[in-house]
């Protein structure tokens, strides 16, 4: 029997235009059975429903009031993390020390750059390549990604993840991403 694995993922990056507002970037996903990711979102949105929240959960939009409310969906997801056989991941990278090779052909742009963070995150974090292999089947994983506006780069990154297994030398894996 074929297994469903997930990966979601999400990147916080911030901009280089003038006022630069943060010098850092953070990378965090969580991969394990789709079945039991499908539990962890449940309970998380039973969490914010008996809440007054409405908006998307996320620091830029947490006020004083909202805090509370931010604190305990940390709490239950970190409880869901010990509950469940699920693996979180997360890396954080101060820009100032991010190598981009010059290239002769193109000039790498802070976009560039993140898209092939976010790939090699993707392809080295959650331990892939260690997955039990299939017994004559295919293993499928989604990867669930947050929509960006750069579809150039979201196309790239959707190809290089679909390459992934071919990559890592796991030819019993199938690898789908959506947005």
């Amino acid at each position: 029997m074929s297994r469903i694995y997930e990966i979601c993922a999400d990147e916080a990056w911030t901009h280089s235009s003038n006022p630069q507002n943060r010098y850092w970037c953070f990378f965090g996903g969580v991969f394990g059975l789709e079945s039991d990711l499908g539990k962890i979102e449940t309970r998380l949105r039973d969490k914010l429903a008996q809440t007054s929240y409405r908006r998307e959960v996320k620091w830029a939009n947490v006020s004083a009031a909202d805090l509370p409310t931010y604190i305990n969906l940390v709490d239950e997801f970190f409880q869901c993390l010990e509950d469940y056989p699920v693996v979180y991941r997360q890396i954080f990278l101060d820009r100032s020390f991010v190598y981009v090779p010059e290239s002769t052909e193109e000039n790498r742009t802070d976009l560039d750059v993140q898209y092939r963070i976010c790939y090699q995150f993707l392809k080295h974090a959650f331990g892939i390549k260690h997955l039990p292999r299939a017994n004559n089947s295919f293993d499928q994983i989604y990867i669930r990604l947050d929509s960006h506006s750069s579809q150039e780069h979201t196309e790239s990154l959707k190809q290089f993840s679909q390459d992934l297994p071919k990559n890592l030398g796991r030819t019993d894996l199938v690898v789908d991403v959506s947005l």
